[in-house]
Parts: structure tokens; C-alpha cells; sequence
């Protein structure tokens, strides 16, 4: 499903050049549930962004759903991330004049689907991770458990092939981690692929493969 071979990344600031991965091969088969844990600045985030096609590597080949994303324009590359990826950031980004299915409806927003779609799609959503009741409740009105999983239902409305998570318990206390984390793992055993960072051990304790990241390098891993 997902093939890194020799993925270099390096960010210019100035004059200096900053190295964040160094020589990553990984490969990620369907209905995975992988987790990278490693420090701040082990090139976790980075290396979430190359497969999520958020950004591209300095050097090396990256294979994703069977095709190399190198020789994809933009506009295709920003067609197969919307339609296969879901994302779930540590901040959640949702908006705050935007009710829960509104937000959840987003990415459909910009796929195209007319208005009455794009309802039913989200509620689906919502209804899936345990929220049919507070479909139409703003952030501010949603604890900030439910408001983690408004964030796992907009990953989850375009039916994603792939679901990453960017250190998605960061801001929650232990009780809503655990409750994250045992959503993703039922998401996991329903079909979806997950590949979660983290720098927590309790989110590293619910992987089924996981790797180690530090200073941009792969240093352990258990298959």
C-alpha cells in the first residue's frame, strides 16, 4: 500500500541546510495499524506529511496505493490525497462558526458533493464514532473528547484507503486518550489503515507494528 525507499528530507533555512529524514525505508501494507514514536523533532511529522502528500522528499521514491507519487502533477497528487487520505492533527482545526457536520463536511465541500450529500455523508460519520446527537452543535458547545472525534469523523467521510494521525492525543487528558485510542483500534479491525505519531508510550502500547524514529533515522522497529 505504501512503499518509502531511501527518503531523504532536508528544509533550507538561510544558509543552513536541516536535515529531517535521513535514508527512511518503510513499507506499510492495508489495514496496518502502525504507530512512529519518537522525540520532538525525530522527523515524525515530516515523514507523516511526505506520505499524506503534504509534502515532497528531497530525495528518494515514495510509492503510495501502487503508484510513484513523483510522477504525479499537483493536481493529481491533490486528487488522490483528497479522496484516499484522512488526516487527524493534534489541534483538530475545526471551525468555529462551522456546526459538527459542517465541519465534518469539508473535504466533501471541495470534492464537489452538493449540499444535501454532504449532509448525509457527515452525519454517517458522526454516527460512527458515537456523536448523532451533537450533529448540529458548534465546537465550543463540544467537550474536548467529542471534539476530537468531529476531527476522526471528517478523516473518516471520504472513506479513506489511509487515516493519519499527527500526535492526536497531545492535547486530551489520559481518560480521552484512551478513549482515542480505542476508537482507532475499532476503526482498525472495520478495515482502515492507520499510521499514528506519537512520542507518548501509552498511544505506543496500542500498535500492532511500531517503529522508532530518532534524529530522522528508523532505530528500532517490531514486526
Amino acid at each position: 500500500m505504501i512503499e518509502l525507499q531511501g527518503i531523504y528530507k532536508t528544509y533550507i533555512k538561510g544558509q543552513l541546510k536541516v536535515p529531517a529524514l535521513r535514508g527512511v525505508d518503510l513499507n506499510v501494507t492495508k489495514q496496518e495499524f502502525l504507530i512512529i514514536q519518537g522525540p520532538s523533532g525525530s522527523g515524525k511529522s515530516t515523514l507523516l506529511n511526505l506520505i499524506g502528500l503534504l509534502d515532497e522528499p528531497t530525495r528518494g521514491e515514495l510509492h503510495l496505493f501502487g503508484e510513484s507519487v513523483q510522477e504525479l502533477s499537483d493536481r493529481e497528487r491533490s486528487r488522490l490525497r483528497g479522496r484516499s487520505i484522512g488526516f487527524v492533527f493534534q489541534s483538530y482545526n475545526l471551525i468555529a462558526h462551522l456546526k459538527a457536520w459542517e465541519n465534518v463536511a469539508v473535504p466533501l465541500y471541495y470534492a464537489g458533493l452538493n449540499r444535501k450529500d454532504r449532509y448525509q455523508r457527515a452525519v454517517a460519520a458522526l454516527t460512527r464514532v458515537g456523536l448523532s446527537k451533537r450533529i448540529r452543535h458548534l465546537p465550543a458547545e463540544l467537550s474536548g473528547g467529542e471534539e476530537q472525534r468531529v476531527a476522526i469523523a471528517r478523516a473518516l467521510v471520504i472513506n479513506p484507503k489511509l487515516v493519519l494521525a499527527d500526535e492526536p492525543t497531545g492535547n486530551l487528558d489520559s481518560k480521552s486518550s484512551r478513549s482515542m485510542m480505542e476508537e482507532f483500534a475499532r476503526l482498525n479491525r472495520e478495515g482502515v489503515t492507520l499510521i499514528v505519531a506519537t512520542h507518548d508510550p501509552f498511544v505506543a502500547s496500542f500498535a500492532k507494528r511500531l517503529l522508532v524514529l530518532q534524529d530522522g533515522v528508523i532505530v528500532a522497529a517490531n514486526q
